[in-house]
């Protein structure tokens, strides 16, 4: 089994939130992924580094290990249920993606501090092309219909 692929993985998912890729952020997560023994299937990759970066953004490194102690622990009853991986770790897949949900829920303090990022500034700014001399407005709404 290889461990969780750190480089590739934090860069596709980087694309969508600038932050994801500094260099503290994944020396964080080496440091989460340090005790992970053999490592989570590369099957699971693509969801578990995602909701890690996710739980760590909204707690810290020590949420962070609490989060992979947890998926271990999910992990171990399906390869004692499915030694070979036949099924391609879907129990493990769905609990990273679920279990990072649970314990980094968006509340509206949380997507304030989200929407009010330099780094989302930034990427509205890319995304609609303006210059910094342009005036941008954003609206933003908590509740979808509601001005």
């Amino acid at each position: 089994m290889a461990g969780v692929n750190l480089g590739g993985a934090l860069c596709r998912y980087g694309h969508s939130r600038p932050t994801a890729c500094s260099s503290a952020r994944k020396d964080t997560h080496r440091r989460c992924l340090k005790g992970s023994g053999d490592g989570f299937p590369h099957e699971a990759q693509d969801l578990l580094v995602p909701g890690l970066d996710r739980v760590i953004d909204f707690q810290d490194a020590a949420y962070g290990e609490l989060y992979l102690a947890r998926l271990r622990r999910v992990l171990e009853a399906e390869r004692a249920a499915d030694p070979q991986g036949e099924q391609g770790f879907a129990m493990t897949r769905k609990a990273a993606r679920f279990l990072a949900l649970w314990m980094a829920f968006d509340d509206i303090v949380r997507v304030a501090r989200l929407k009010c990022s330099a780094s989302r500034f930034e990427r509205v700014r890319k995304e609609v092309r303006a210059s910094e001399d342009d005036v941008l407005h954003i609206v933003d709404l908590f509740k979808p219909g509601i001005p």
